[in-house]
């Protein structure tokens, strides 16, 4: 359920932007002190980092409330790089972003909050927390 809400959410990203994003995966690091990445922008990744269950009476799952981190790495001089952020923004707010029907059980998808993650050498790097339900 984790990794086909990330290949959901990633493949979410690739159908709304296409060739605009240069680097799209999981997230791994790639933007922490350390990381080792060959670098190319814009840059996608996401990564799951918290899954509950959502509990009907005292033991039955009906589903899970999921907590998902997109991080997206811009060249902070490029306006194209600028306006590509802005898009993700859109499609993470629900503007464009699309499950496809074959995976049921998306009920709710919501952008919780947009943090500067840190930035680098012409770099921000951008973490939008979003906030998913899945029914079982």
């Amino acid at each position: 359920m984790i990794y086909s809400t990330l290949d959901q959410i990633l493949g979410a990203i690739q159908a709304a932007v296409g060739s605009e994003v240069k680097e799209l995966g999981s997230y791994s690091g790639q933007f922490e002190e350390g990381g080792e990445w060959n670098p190319l922008f814009p840059a996608v990744f996401a990564s799951i980092v918290k899954a509950e269950p959502i509990i009907e009476t005292d033991t039955i799952i009906i589903g899970f409330s999921i907590t998902a981190n997109i991080y997206v790495g811009i060249k902070n001089n490029i306006s194209s790089n600028r306006a590509f952020l802005d898009n993700i923004l859109n499609i993470m707010d629900g503007f464009g972003i699309s499950f496809p029907t074959s995976v049921p059980g998306v009920v709710k998808f919501s952008t919780e909050a947009v943090f500067l993650h840190g930035y680098f050498f012409g770099i921000d790097v951008y973490r939008i927390e979003v906030n998913i339900i899945k029914q079982l």
